[in-house]
């Protein structure tokens, strides 16, 4: 049990690493071979980039894409196994050009025209995405996903009302919608509406309670109401909730003024590691055992 566990470890290492273990060696050359015999085939092909996206070789990777699409132009499984390894090489404007050409292809519409506006608004291209989530929903009315995206969009791109009256209209529809009711909670917060934020969370709260996305939001809810005790209380439940909320508190300027009290380390402490220079401050600062 202990070689074959050791094994596996290996091989997982060796994956992390991007370096190809026994099995993925002997998939690739049996793929290769599959190839040979017939070049026009693109599952092979298409295999074997995902095989080498793998092995981080995405440059080879998109090549054996490319060869498959060569053949056959309107392969949906290639179109959007190409439109996934550009949008993670950071190329959004190609991925999105890319899943327009597997929409031609008779491609779902509003699924793909959701993903490509995940694609653009997971790199940030808030204005970007904001048609394709639209066209989406012009397809799908009631795709809870691109609804879901698109306020998010709109309060990222600061059109609160906007962003409120979508929410609305989907909310009168569905009550429950938890995420729709946090979005429309933060468009409150920033417009300065506290009590209608307020509410909205309660409402997310009771429909899920220990929500780490509420916690956080009422954190920098109380920050804007300079309430720092307060705030620290729910920041403290974000993130034993999620740690990776330590990260984002480190980023907030709504919760800047935190970092010069020590329970707000303590609380980022417990979810995120932090550099040696930092823990060193903070012994010096305030007196934390951080070694």
């Amino acid at each position: 049990m202990a070689s074959k566990d050791n094994e596996r470890v290996r091989e997982a290492a060796a994956s992390l690493m991007g370096e190809p273990n026994p099995k993925t060696l002997t998939r690739l050359k049996k793929l290769e071979q599959a190839i040979a015999k017939n070049p026009k085939d693109p599952k092979p092909l298409v295999k074997k980039g995902r095989a080498l996206e793998c092995m981080f070789k995405f440059g080879p990777a998109l090549k054996c894409y490319d060869q498959a699409l060569a053949s056959a132009p309107k392969d949906l499984s290639t179109l959007l196994a190409k439109a996934s390894l550009l949008a993670r090489s950071c190329r959004e404007g190609q991925a999105v050009k890319v899943l327009d050409l597997a929409i031609a292809a008779g491609g779902n519409g509003a699924a793909l025209s959701f993903e490509q506006g995940r694609i653009l608004h997971e790199h940030g291209s808030l204005k970007r995405a904001e048609p394709y989530y639209a066209r989406c929903l012009q397809l799908k009315p009631h795709h809870k996903k691109a609804i879901t995206n698109l306020a998010a969009v709109l309060v990222g791109l600061k059109r609160y009302r906007e962003a409120i009256a979508l929410c609305d209209g989907e909310l009168k529809r569905d009550p429950k919608f938890v995420n729709l009711l946090c979005t429309r909670g933060i468009a409150w917060m920033e417009l300065n509406e506290f009590e209608k934020a307020v509410q909205d969370y309660q409402a997310a709260l009771k429909l899920s309670p220990g929500n780490q996305t509420v916690f956080y939001n009422l954190a920098c809810l109380e920050m804007k109401k300079k309430n720092p005790k307060r705030a620290l209380a729910f920041l403290a439940k974000a993130v034993k909730a999620n740690g990776y909320l330590a990260d984002q508190a480190l980023k907030d300027r709504t919760l800047a003024s935190l970092k010069e009290t020590a329970r707000f380390w303590r609380i980022v402490m417990t979810g995120t590691y932090l550099a040696d220079s930092t823990l060193w401050w903070l012994q010096k600062k305030f007196k934390i055992k951080t070694f």
